[in-house]
């Protein structure tokens, strides 16, 4: 799971409608056939990402209380933290339910930026207060130390590509 966000608000690396939203989440999967996340980046069949947008809202989102705090032991590369899906990630589950979507064939917004993935996003945002999106601007970088004030990467060209609408 991956999380993008900015100093500013609009820390989401997909626009809809010209909007920008404060963060975006995204579950990345592999095609479990091509052995490895590695691997499958070789298909351009192998990886699909699940993308949902942030939104700032005047409360806490109470079912992302027990990740956030968790955010505290994400302090070095790599770290890794395990918990269980269902209980951990209920405002997924419930952001996704009944929800419309964008989909299309991409690319990574990491490194090494391969054109391996089906992207689907969904349009309802999730909210998450202000305080509550501060914890993950408060996060330093494992490789240098240096808070991380941004971790997007900017829009790309469209490339042509074809855009479906699924609700």
């Amino acid at each position: 799971m991956h999380f993008h966000w900015e100093k500013n608000d609009m820390g989401s690396e997909h626009k809809v409608n010209g909007h920008k939203y404060a963060m975006e989440v995204h579950i990345v999967h592999y095609k479990k056939e091509y052995g490895s996340f590695k691997n499958a980046q070789s298909y351009s069949d192998g990886v699909c990402v699940v993308g949902f947008f942030g939104e700032i809202s005047s409360k806490d989102n109470r079912d992302m209380d027990n990740f956030i705090a968790d955010l505290k032991y994400i302090v070095k590369q790599k770290s890794t933290i395990v918990r269980n899906f269902k209980e951990e990630f209920s405002w997924i589950k419930k952001t996704a339910l009944k929800q419309h979507y964008y989909t299309y064939h991409g690319s990574l917004t990491t490194k090494p930026f391969t054109e391996c993935v089906i992207w689907i996003i969904f349009t309802k945002p999730i909210h998450i207060s202000r305080r509550q999106l501060m914890k993950f601007r408060e996060l330093y970088s494992s490789h240098n130390g240096v808070l991380i004030n941004e971790n997007d990467r900017p829009l790309q060209p469209f490339n042509n590509r074809t855009i479906v609408y699924g609700y």
